[in-house]
């Protein structure tokens, strides 16, 4: 009962129906709009049940939560961030602003080297040496990154990345766009190891980070659930480490707009 009861929630914020407010043009409710627009960032962890309270409502959002009610959480972490639209790119017609975000979004091979702050740490650290795209599961060729001339509604690729968290692994990763908005899925096909404990089974890791951009900002928000048995008593810091992959990949999709259009105004 209490995850048809979560699921129902998810599905309240999904369709825009409750306490919320009108939503603003992102597909958030007002409430969270203004939250958002103040602190920059929004951040919560659940546990047990699927419970999306941040989750934007519009195109590709159902599809969120078909993804992540598809197993059972042991954790789950979404956030929330408010990013400026760089002016080179605010100024493109849609359709190649689109193209642009997209092409970015399957530049896999720059994930290589991106950083987190740990906060057992306190310090800066990679998250994954290597990342790139390859032919199929256990397969180590080097598959050059995608560039598309048009935006197809669904991309899949399998990834290769060494992470200096959980090692050496492979993800599914899928792209799709839909009226202007992007989702990037990602999910382990092989599992997810803490030094010699085995912490996620395949297909037990799953992250979904949804793209939204506006006039002058993109809203950019991520969603991860994982499934594991038992966190062998480590769940403090392997909580964080979920959040720290996407704070990473907001980072990291940040500073790939910036690179290549500069920063926003």
């Amino acid at each position: 009962m209490k995850r048809i009861s979560s699921l129902i929630s998810a599905a309240l914020v999904l369709f825009g129906i409750g306490t919320y407010g009108l939503f603003s043009d992102s597909g958030l409710p007002m409430n969270l709009a203004e939250d958002l627009q103040q602190e920059g960032e929004l951040v919560r962890y659940f546990y047990g049940d699927l419970d999306l309270q941040y989750l934007p409502f519009g195109p590709l959002s159902e599809e969120i939560v078909d993804d992540l009610s598809g197993q059972d959480s042991t954790i789950g972490v979404e956030a929330l961030f408010r990013m400026e639209l760089p002016p080179a790119l605010a100024e493109m017609e849609k359709g190649e602003r689109d193209l642009a975000i997209f092409n970015i979004l399957n530049r896999v091979s720059s994930l290589s080297g991106i950083e987190y702050y740990s906060a057992s740490r306190e310090r800066m650290r990679t998250l994954f040496t290597e990342v790139y795209r390859v032919e199929e599961e256990g397969s180590k060729k080097v598959l050059p990154d995608r560039q598309f001339s048009s935006i197809p509604e669904l991309q899949e690729d399998i990834l290769f990345q060494e992470d200096l968290t959980f090692g050496k692994n492979y993800v599914r990763n899928r792209c799709l766009y839909r009226e202007g908005r992007f989702l990037m899925q990602i999910r382990n096909l092989s599992t997810m190891w803490y030094f010699i404990l085995p912490l996620v089974r395949p297909e037990n890791f799953r992250m979904d980070l949804l793209i939204i951009p506006e006039e002058d900002n993109i809203i950019f928000y991520g969603a991860s659930s994982v499934d594991s048995a038992s966190l062998f008593g480590i769940e403090k810091s392997k909580k964080d480490s979920f959040y720290n992959r996407i704070k990473a990949m907001q980072g990291w999709f940040s500073d790939q707009l910036e690179s290549e259009f500069g920063s926003g105004s």
